[in-house]
This record gives C-alpha cells, sequence and structure tokens, in this order.
C-alpha cells in the first residue's frame, strides 16, 4: 500500500556526467580520509523574525505566533565543523564575498588549523579567493573543493539544520541577542551530533 512520505530533494545537475564523474571520484577518496583531519566550511543566514515552524493547537484550531513584519536584521554566519563539534564561527552583515571569506579564514579559521588539515567547501565564488587559499595552506592546511551541486557531501549542512532551530526557538529580535542566540546555538553542538553527520554523508562507516 502506498502512503504519503516527506520528499528528499536533490539537484538535476548531479545527474550531468561531469557532476556524477566527480561525486563518484569524491566517494572513492572519501573512504581514504581520516575523518579527523577534515575541517567542513559553510555559510548560512539568520533574521529577527525567526520563529518556529511548528506548533501545538487544539483540533481544528489555528496555531499563532508573532514575528516583526516588515523591520528585521539579516546576519551571514560563515562556519566550520570539526569530527569532534568543534566550530569556529564569524557572523556579520551582508553577503559573503571573497574579501570578507579571506578576513573569515586569517582572523578567525587559520588560527585554529593544523598541519594535514584539509579544509572542504562547496564552490561558492567568494571560496575561489586565491588569498585566503594561500591563508589556508600555509598552516600546512589543504584546501580541497566539494563537488558541484553536492550539499549532502557536507556535514555542516545538517548543522546549520540544528542552530537554525535553535536560533527560531529562541526568536531573537535584536542585532545584540541574535549574536547570543547563535553562540548558544553553536554551544549546543555536541561531539555525538558532529558524529552523526560526518557519518550521513559518508566519512564515517555506517553503523
Amino acid at each position: 500500500m502506498d502512503i504519503d512520505v516527506k520528499k528528499t530533494l536533490r539537484a538535476d545537475e548531479q545527474d550531468r556526467a561531469d557532476i556524477k564523474v566527480a561525486r563518484h571520484k569524491w566517494r572513492i577518496i572519501q573512504k581514504s580520509i581520516d575523518p579527523h583531519r577534515l575541517v567542513f566550511l559553510d555559510e548560512s543566514g539568520a533574521a529577527t523574525n525567526m520563529t518556529r515552524l511548528r506548533g501545538r493547537a487544539k483540533g481544528g484550531r489555528r496555531c499563532h505566533d508573532r514575528a516583526p513584519g516588515g523591520h528585521w536584521n539579516t546576519t551571514t554566519m560563515i562556519s566550520s565543523i570539526r569530527l569532534d563539534g568543534a566550530t569556529e564561527c564569524m557572523a556579520i552583515r551582508g553577503p559573503t564575498t571573497g574579501v570578507v571569506f579571506r578576513e573569515y579564514v586569517r582572523e578567525v579559521l587559520s588560527r585554529t588549523l593544523r598541519p594535514g588539515d584539509i579544509v572542504v567547501a562547496d564552490n561558492l565564488s567568494a571560496h575561489k579567493d586565491a588569498e585566503a587559499r594561500e591563508l589556508i595552506e600555509q598552516t600546512g592546511a589543504k584546501y580541497w573543493p566539494l563537488p558541484a551541486y553536492s550539499p549532502d557531501l557536507n556535514p555542516i549542512e545538517q548543522m546549520w539544520s540544528k542552530v537554525k532551530a535553535v536560533l527560531r526557538r529562541l526568536k531573537a529580535r535584536t542585532k545584540e541577542t541574535l549574536y547570543e542566540a547563535l553562540a548558544q546555538a553553536l554551544n549546543s553542538i555536541t561531539p555525538e551530533d558532529a558524529l552523526g553527520w560526518f557519518r550521513a554523508c559518508g566519512y564515517l562507516p555506517s553503523q
């Protein structure tokens, strides 16, 4: 008997021949990498109008909530995550540019990198900043771009889901309280969380 289930969406571009080849090569390589060396990067957004997506109500009644309707602050979060759950985050107003990414690497990420680390990020144009890559390599780490259209290979995508769930629950309504909520959300990330996310993306054997 067929039942309705939630869809899992993926990019159509994953069916392109070149993307298939790149993803297949990555799947082979990832099995031989020490996951403790991997440092995944990504950006996400947060705003002062965030609220929970679901709520409880008596049968047949709507669930109501409140959020700012026209004036709110939007923040871009840039972070990394390791297998032990450690994160290094920077929050800014505005989008991630090459200059912004470079300063994140210079002022935040590079101080935590160790020789032999592998920094992994998607193909956002800002991540292609040559000086940022040079700063990474100066620490003895390497920079590896993910195959295009492959968020399923980046454990930090699942980290952002947890972070945003915490932010929606806390309902920060000013820039200052949003930053405080972000710190609280990042502190909620556990080693067990990271292990599960890395495993789901194929960097650890399935249990």
